[in-house]
């Protein structure tokens, strides 16, 4: 972190940051990009005014982490910035079908997500949190598995879809295919108990 807040101090260009931070993204590094987004938080703050750099570092925290308050607070600056920006406005309707499905509100949040299918930018999270709700609140496995499928193979280092993918794998007896998912797991993450708690239920099958 030290070594990306001193490029990020002596980097004038606030563009080309976003510029590196997408290629980050792309080439699956979300960490760098978290840690890359405090950083030009940091520096610059209020002076940030393009809605793309919020809506790219939601993504990546939803990828790692789930949905969370950090995801919303992104979402929020983005429109913010742009409050008639398509992008934004469509991940703060999936933001809301989260919030819903967390107060309870299956079918009403259930509704949401399955409409956030049908574009584009939302697919590969629409599918996770979709096949994540559907798995942990005993739904239809066999859809959580299709559509938790669907994320990783949109977004190869999806690791939240990824954990689930292996818990659902191990529920349908699919040992192998949970072992597979479990191993990419540790590809993706670094965290020693997370990485201890993929290793426990590799050794366990």
């Amino acid at each position: 972190m030290a070594s990306m807040s001193y490029f990020v101090r002596h980097h004038r260009d606030p563009e080309q940051l976003f510029v590196q931070m997408h290629a980050l993204f792309a080439s699956g590094q979300l960490r760098e990009v978290i840690a890359l987004t405090q950083c030009i938080i940091n520096e610059y703050n209020e002076n940030i005014q393009n809605a793309d750099f919020f809506i790219l570092a939601a993504q990546a925290e939803i990828q790692l982490h789930g949905f969370s308050k950090t995801v919303d607070s992104y979402l929020r600056q983005a429109l913010k910035v742009a409050p008639f920006n398509d992008v934004a406005l469509a991940f703060f309707k999936l933001s809301s079908a989260c919030l819903d499905l967390k107060d309870g509100l299956y079918d009403k949040g259930e509704d949401v997500l399955r409409e956030c299918l049908s574009v584009s930018s939302l697919r590969p999270y629409a599918c996770f949190f979709l096949g994540h709700h559907l798995f942990w609140k005993n739904g239809s496995l066999s859809e959580a598995i299709s559509l938790l499928e669907e994320a990783v193979s949109l977004r190869d280092g999806f690791l939240k879809a990824w954990v689930d993918l292996a818990m659902a794998y191990k529920r349908s007896g699919e040992r192998e295919k949970a072992n597979g998912a479990l191993q990419k797991c540790l590809k993706i993450d670094r965290e020693p108990l997370r990485r201890a708690f993929y290793e426990r239920h590799i050794e366990r099958q």
